[in-house]
């Protein structure tokens, strides 16, 4: 792996904190649509402008400084995009009054959001995905075309999922450390033990869902596209080479003028005839002819832009990804990514000149928030931490890259990979070969705690405890289950009941709108009511 250079600059941070979402009466898994129009008109808000989302007429998030609060997979799994911010205090501030304005306009439509990676005992039939799922037509283009079960995610799969700025030269080593301690994040931040109720064996369920999404999709690529590699990847060209699948056949692309952004999955879709690979789409000037997905099946010409290399990062599901986007000014012409791609220092060259944001984004640790029973175990700082614990792992881990190389190295990427599909299964507990799951997290905390700063390391709290008690949401979850009473219903209804969030941070600030069994908690650990600043 390569170790050339590092810079030392300061670092932003964001995260997308996905957030299930229950009926506080019965918990069920709950649909809510009408958070957005709350959250729209004005609940839980401070001075800060705010505009809408919309797709196709429906109302499915809203924007303002802090990032976006949208609709994930369904409206039964809310996300809070947010960031960058200068720090983890700073993130931590924003998550806090977001969480805060959320719940509220949850606690509207008669839910609540709960600390579960996984709603444990919703079925996921077809009654309930056709309700419950969101408006983006990507989805139908995954499932009638591509032959995919987006369904598999339908009952509030969610993750905690942190970014950390980083250097577009170094990207590849980026990918490579987060990819190399998967085992101990999914360790840490196992949380989704129970699904359509019933126990599940593993302790992470929710990392069950890529091989079910897409394991019998028709295109081979979509088969591997969740798979880690066998080896570290080495190098930028080689990353990028496999994260936007440039010699695959090309899948539907993004089409319209707000549509060329990097993510595809909401608006417009186009299928390119004759399905070149993205190297050869990107490389013909003259354009492609192609056909609108959907009703109207129209004939429309596509003319290559960065805007479609971009758009295919994330078509994949690592457990790690690269992030980034073009700078408007600074648009690449396509042709040239191409013939850079295959040298890792012309594409880093080009990439460098032309974007104006790369980041990091990691993908195993599974929704995480505080609940009431972690706050009686641990006691509120570790509480208030859970949320931007794995984004102060992340930002430590990359900021000590020359130990966490070593690290991989010594312990082989073989068996690395081979303790994360134990971690989903095990968590803590995992082994192989002789190395634990536990091992690896405490050294995960030993070796962030090395790149991070006082005020950042307070974040740490939270991994600090699991790896000092052994117990990860999952086993807290297991334990209260099977230490309840009457039939397994019952039992993960109470779990359910038990697991509601609880507006607790780091951040500094007073609570108003919650319940007055955690009113009592040191103000050093409530929300912080201030503007998020992008």
């Amino acid at each position: 792996m390569n170790r050339i250079g590092w810079r030392a600059a300061p670092v932003k941070v964001g995260v997308e904190v996905e957030l299930p979402v229950a009926a506080e009466a019965d918990g069920r898994s709950l649909a809510v649509p009408g958070a957005f129009g709350h959250l729209l008109s004005g609940v839980g808000a401070g001075d800060a402008p705010v505009s809408a989302l919309m797709l196709g007429g429906a109302l499915i998030g809203l924007r303002d400084p802090s990032g976006v609060i949208s609709v994930d997979n369904g409206f039964n799994n809310l996300e809070a995009s947010l960031g960058p911010e200068p720090d983890l205090p700073a993130l931590d501030a924003s998550a806090a009054t977001a969480l805060e304005r959320i719940g509220a306009a949850v606690a509207a439509e008669g839910g609540m959001l709960v600390n579960l990676a996984e709603h444990p005992f919703q079925a996921t039939d077809a009654g309930f995905y056709a309700r419950t799922r969101a408006p983006k037509p990507v989805y139908d283009y995954w499932n009638q075309t591509r032959g995919w079960v987006h369904a598999s995610g339908i009952d509030a799969k969610a993750h905690n999922s942190p970014s950390t700025d980083v250097e577009i030269a170094r990207g590849a080593d980026a990918v490579n450390i987060v990819l190399g301690f998967s085992a101990a994040f999914i360790a840490l931040f196992a949380n989704s033990p129970f699904e359509n109720g019933a126990a599940t064996g593993f302790k992470e369920n929710r990392l069950t869902l890529w091989p079910r999404m897409c394991g019998t999709a028709h295109a081979a690529r979509d088969r591997i596209c969740f798979q880690p590699p066998a080896q570290p990847f080495n190098g930028l060209g080689a990353y990028l080479r496999w994260a936007l699948g440039m010699d695959a056949p090309v899948p539907a692309l993004p089409f319209g003028p707000a549509d060329l952004a990097p993510t595809s999955k909401i608006g417009g879709l186009v299928e390119i005839n004759g399905t070149p690979s993205l190297r050869q789409f990107l490389t013909r000037r003259q354009g492609w002819a192609g056909r609108l997905y959907g009703d109207s099946g129209a004939e429309v010409m596509v003319t290559p832009t960065a805007g479609h290399f971009a758009a295919m990062q994330s078509s994949n599901f690592l457990d790690a990804r690269l992030r980034f986007t073009f700078s408007p000014d600074h648009m690449p012409d396509p042709a040239d990514l191409v013939a850079a791609i295959d040298d890792d220092d012309a594409i880093a060259a080009l990439m460098g000149a032309c974007t104006r944001a790369v980041y990091l984004e990691g993908r195993a640790p599974g929704a995480n928030l505080p609940d009431r029973d972690l706050i009686d175990r641990a006691g509120p700082a570790v509480a208030g931490s859970v949320v931007n614990a794995a984004g102060a792992l992340q930002k430590g881990l990359l900021a000590n890259p020359d130990r966490a190389l070593a690290a991989i190295d010594r312990h082989g990427w073989g068996r690395l990979m081979a303790l994360r599909t134990a971690a989903i299964r095990d968590a803590m507990a995992a082994e192989v070969d002789g190395l634990t799951a536990a091992a690896l997290a405490a050294e995960l905390v030993e070796i962030a705690a090395g790149g991070l700063d006082a005020a950042d390391q307070r974040f740490l709290a939270y991994p600090d405890h699991v790896c000092r008690t052994g117990q990860s949401g999952a086993d807290r979850a297991i334990a209260m289950v099977e230490a309840g009473h009457g039939s397994m219903a019952r039992r993960l209804r109470a779990l359910v009941a038990a697991r509601r969030h609880v507006p607790v941070s780091l951040g500094g600030g007073a609570l108003s709108s919650y319940p007055a069994s955690v009113r009592d908690l040191p103000a050093s650990c409530a929300p912080a009511h201030c503007s998020m600043v992008r």
